[in-house]
C-alpha cells in the first residue's frame, strides 16, 4: 500500500552477524547506565529490571563487550519474570539474523506480552504483525486497533500509520479527514513524516481545504529534520512548489 514501504524501511532493524559489534537499535537506543558489577549482582540474584539492563548493556556494549547472545539470555531471564520491555526487546531480536534463528513467530509472541501490559511500541510492532501477516494472520481490523492503542499512548510512527491506514481505505472505510487528524496529531509531534504527509493533504486538498501556503508550511518543517528520509521527500514537493 502507498505510504507503507518507506515507513517499514524506517523501522526495520539491520542485522547484525559480526562478532563484538553492538547491536543496531535504529531510532529506539535506550538510555541506561554502564555496567556495573553490582548492576550484575542485582541480576545474578534475579532481578528482572536489572536483567533487562544487563541485556541493554550488552546489547549496546557500555561497559561489556557487546554480544547479542548475552542481550538474548539476559532479556530472556527477565522476559520470562514478565517484564515488559524485556519481552518486547526479545521480540525485536527474533526479528534479527544474529543470535537466534528469526522466528516471526516467535517475535510476535514476545510482543503480544508486552503489548498486553500496555507498551506502545511493542504495541505498534504487534499490530505491523497483523498488517503485514507475518507471526500473525493478516488482519487489518485487528492491526487498526493495536495502532489505535499506540497511537493513543503517544507512539507517533502508530499514529501515521493510522493515518496511512484511513487514507487508503484499510479502516472501516476510506475517510481522508481521519487520515488528516492522524497525520496532524503526529506531525505536531514532531515526526516528520506526519509533517510530510500533512502538507501533502493540504497540497492535494484531501480531507481539508486545500491550502498550498499551509503545505509549504509542513514541508518546511518535515524538511528541517535533515536526518529523516521525509526531509529529501519535502525538499522535492518544496523545490516544485517554489519554483
Amino acid at each position: 500500500m502507498k505510504h507503507i514501504l518507506s515507513l517499514l524501511a524506517l523501522a526495520a532493524v539491520t542485522s547484525v552477524t559480526a562478532q563484538n559489534q553492538p547491536m543496531n537499535l535504529g531510532d529506539e537506543e535506550v538510555d541506561i547506565a554502564v555496567w556495573n558489577e553490582e548492576l550484575q549482582a542485582k541480576a545474578d540474584a534475579g532481578d528482572k529490571e536489572a536483567q533487562w539492563v544487563v541485556g541493554m548493556c550488552y546489547a549496546e556494549g557500555k561497559g561489556v563487550e557487546p554480544s547479542e547472545a548475552q542481550a538474548f539470555l539476559w532479556w530472556r531471564k527477565s522476559a520470562e519474570q514478565g517484564f515488559m520491555d524485556a519481552q518486547y526487546w526479545l521480540g525485536r531480536i527474533y526479528q534479527t539474523d544474529g543470535a537466534v534463528d528469526r522466528s516471526d513467530e516467535n517475535a510476535f509472541e514476545w510482543y503480544l506480552k508486552a503489548a498486553e501490559q500496555g507498551h506502545p511500541a511493542a504495541q505498534r510492532r504487534v499490530a505491523r504483525c497483523y498488517y503485514e501477516g507475518k507471526g500473525a494472520e493478516q488482519d487489518y481490523e485487528i492491526a487498526f486497533d493495536w495502532y489505535k492503542k499506540a497511537a493513543e499512548a503517544n507512539d507517533k510512527q502508530s499514529m501515521v500509520m493510522l493515518g496511512s491506514m484511513w487514507e487508503d481505505g484499510l479502516a472501516d472505510s476510506q475517510d481522508y479527514e481521519q487520515a488528516v487528524h492522524w497525520y496532524l496529531k503526529a506531525a505536531e509531534s514532531g515526526d516528520a513524516e506526519g509533517q510530510y504527509n500533512t502538507g501533502r493533504m493540504y497540497e492535494n486538498g484531501n480531507g481539508v481545504e486545500r491550502n498550498t501556503e499551509t503545505a509549504i508550511e509542513w514541508y518546511k518543517k518535515a524538511k528541517a529534520q535533515d536526518k529523516d528520509p521525509y526531509s529529501t521527500f519535502a525538499a522535492a514537493r518544496l523545490e516544485e512548489l517554489l519554483h
